[in-house]
């Protein structure tokens, strides 16, 4: 069952995210690893510009 509600969530992301909301979700849900927000909020800038 609980392999079923993951393929169905897999799925779901894919299809409605695009590439920096789904690594916002996989860092900071699906990571077993701690992250801070400035990590977050960087995922989205490019280099060198200012958040």
């Amino acid at each position: 069952m609980n392999e079923i509600k993951v393929r169905q969530m897999e799925r779901a992301m894919e299809g409605s995210l695009d590439f920096i909301e789904k690594q916002i979700i996989d860092q900071n849900y699906l990571n077993s690893q701690e992250i801070n927000d400035l990590n977050i909020y960087g995922l989205g800038c490019e280099e060198g510009e200012v958040l």
